[in-house]
């Protein structure tokens, strides 16, 4: 069974002691992929797909038989994707696959017996997170018992389990599992024993836990050690007699020093392979980068020629000989920050290239230091006496908690659940705002995930401070499934629960789909409800009253830079928003500017990145609040590659993210601003 360059699911059948069929196309008109196979022990095939109409699709082929017209799994308005399948030794089939419900994803589950020509209708076992590095979430014995592992949305692992004949047991949570899994694997023995393994991260390493056949669970036992960076994708089997056999890969970026090393995906190459590593040494007159090359090929010595990138041209640096499975390194001196992009090729006997290894290298200015945090970080904040980063480790939403001044890691990383889209920092917690209107709470010292609060929303915002927690974007009247969201406004929480507490404010002629604390005042903005244009106001932070408002020309970015005062932004130009609307305060001269803002105490810093060609020039400004004047000198960051749009102060720093490079750079503001 396969998905081929069509994007048509296509099988091929042969029996025992024959040559294989001419392949069938089982999924008709419509395009499909990631397709599942289920085999019974009797030979009944279950086929089971993604279709490009959004829903999971089945094909039965009987033993002996031929492949039966495929049917959808969901009705003609729903969708659903990764699906997979199984088929016990009396032909029935079942099918589980991850529904979308709008705002986020839950399991379903349908049985085709043997007896019958159609699917039944699908059974809702509850919230599931995507599938991410996951295995399919089913498996079935030859006598009819099945189980069902995935994660939730809070990244705990859930189970369900039935026995041949019967329906789906209730869904329960495996004991200790709550936001500490990033991925999962499970087998399913013969003798009907469950057997789960949890990949590790955040300090964790993978362990396993086991449930016999309705029997309870027996403890997290763990199977390894926990990963240096990066996190764990475990694989688990099983064998006839129940011994068990797990696997597992670690999966996560290289960083070292102040030099940064990306290889991007694995390379395909003839051996011999080249082996690529950046490592830092200390100089005075910059960077200096071993790049090493490992010949992965026994035999002879080759030669290795060292290249360094410039001006888009390779320049030699030098030629090596590299014993065979040995290592030869070439110091590279870099003298400007900014990327770096090195090479070895490995030569034939006649000159030619029989392999390369390339990498790219960052260099930063001394006192600046860069910090890997993770695959997909997204948010960064500062507040409850930490800097706080959102990510998304392997599809599976994680904070990270660092020390403020330094960016060392503290404790452990914290699993939030599926899909997180906001952090703020404030009011004795740290809140994380999930798709589909869900808000968490997580305990700023053990880490501890509260349970989520499901307002009603599409997306939400969220602030936090002295003066409380507030959350925008807030859809009151509740919408039904026949109306939609008519008044979006900001409501109160309660810092102990993550409750709302009644507190509320309306932003008068506009949606609050946006909200920041600063001291007392609680800052509310968002598109105007009829016509076009921005409504920014200010409530009081204790009570959501609102104590004035005003219109704005759409399109600017708002920035609320102190409890009196606020700014728009667009492009390079920065003017005030309140209380004097339009009055430019920056103008960057740079060629296609870009600017992003962090308010602090004493200064609004900002981010100035202007295109120069193919690069992109960056450097960093103190800006008066009050005045908006340029305080001090600016500070040169060089050349970036890729954007920046995320910043934090902690006490004497600015940081900032980069998501894409899954980087965060510490620079040191101390006297600056």
């Amino acid at each position: 069974l396969w998905s081929d360059g069509d994007l048509a699911i296509r099988a091929a059948t042969r029996p025992a002691d024959g040559g294989w069929s001419p392949p069938a196309r089982l999924s008709g008109s419509l395009r499909a992929s990631v397709p599942d196979l289920a085999v019974g022990p009797r030979g009944d095939v279950v086929a089971v797909w993604a279709a490009g109409d959004c829903r999971p699709w089945a094909a039965r082929r009987p033993a002996g038989g031929d492949w039966q017209p495929p049917q959808a799994l969901e009705p003609a308005d729903a969708c659903g994707e990764r699906p997979a399948a199984g088929v016990d030794a009396a032909g029935n089939a079942v099918a589980a696959w991850r529904h979308w419900t709008g705002t986020g994803r839950s399991l379903r589950t349908s049985d085709l017996p043997a007896s019958e020509d159609t699917w039944q209708g699908p059974t809702d076992l509850g919230p599931a997170a995507a599938a991410g590095h996951d295995p399919p979430p089913l498996a079935v014995g030859g006598a009819g018992q099945a189980i069902l592992v995935w994660r939730d949305r809070a990244g705990a692992v859930r189970f369900a389990s039935r026995v041949a004949g019967a329906t789906w047991e209730a869904a329960q949570t495996v004991p200790d599992t709550a936001g500490t899994t990033p991925s999962v694997d499970f087998a399913l023995a013969p003798n009907g024993v469950a057997q789960i393994v949890l990949g590790g991260g955040g300090g964790r390493p993978p362990r396993a836990i086991a449930r016999p056949a309705g029997g309870g669970w027996g403890g997290l036992e763990p199977i390894g050690f926990a990963p240096v960076r990066g996190f764990v994708v475990p694989a688990v089997g099983v064998d006839a007699a129940g011994n068990a056999v797990a696997a597992w890969t670690e999966l996560g970026d290289v960083t070292i020093g102040e030099l940064t090393s990306r290889t991007g995906s694995h390379l395909t190459l003839p051996t011999p392979r080249v082996s690529a590593l950046a490592a830092p040494a200390a100089s005075p007159a910059g960077a200096l980068a071993r790049l090493r090359a490992t010949l992965d090929e026994p035999g002879a010595d080759l030669p290795v020629t060292v290249e360094h990138l410039v001006r888009g041209a390779w320049v030699r640096l030098a030629t090596i000989r590299v014993a065979a499975v040995t290592t030869a390194e070439v110091p590279v001196r870099l003298l400007q920050p900014g990327v770096e992009r090195l090479r070895a090729r490995v030569g034939g006997p006649n000159g030619q290239t029989r392999a390369s290894g390339a990498v790219t290298v960052r260099v930063t200015r001394p006192g600046r230091r860069r910090l890997s945090v993770g695959t997909g970080p997204s948010a960064v904040a500062a507040g409850a006496g930490a800097l706080w980063v959102l990510g998304d480790d392997g599809d599976t939403g994680t904070v990270r908690r660092l020390d403020p001044a330094t960016g060392r890691p503290l404790g452990r990383l914290v699993i939030v659940g599926d899909s997180p889209t906001a952090i703020a920092a404030g009011a004795g917690a740290v809140w994380v705002v999930r798709a589909g209107g869900e808000l968490v709470r997580i305990d700023p010292v053990s880490g501890d995930v509260g349970p989520a609060r499901q307002l009603p929303a599409s997306g939400l915002s969220v602030t936090a401070g002295p003066g409380g927690v507030w959350v925008g974007g807030v859809c009151l009247p509740e919408p039904t499934p026949a109306t939609a969201c008519s008044r979006q406004v900001a409501l109160g929480i309660d810092p102990a629960t993550g409750a709302p507490d009644g507190r509320r404010a309306l932003l008068p002629g506009g949606q609050a789909r946006s909200v920041r604390l600063v001291g007392s005042t609680l800052w509310l903005w968002g598109p105007r409800q009829h016509g076009a244009g921005t409504v920014l106001a200010r409530a009081d932070a204790a009570t959501g009253a609102v104590r004035r408002a005003r219109s704005l020309a759409a399109g600017a970015a708002i920035v609320p830079v102190s409890a009196g005062a606020a700014w728009s932004v667009e492009g390079g130009r920065v003017a005030s928003a309140w209380p004097a609307p339009g009055r430019t305060l920056y103008r960057s001269g740079s060629g296609s500017p870009s600017l992003v803002l962090a308010p602090a105490a004493a200064s609004t810093w900002a981010l100035e990145r202007a295109r120069r060609g193919g690069t992109v020039a960056e450097r960093l400004l103190a800006l008066d609040p009050r005045s908006g004047r340029v305080r001090g000198r600016s500070l040169a960051l060089g050349e970036a590659a890729v954007q920046a749009d995320r910043l934090a102060v902690g006490p004497g720093v600015v940081w900032l993210l980069r998501p894409r490079e899954g980087a965060l750079i510490r620079i040191a503001v101390a006297g600056r601003g």
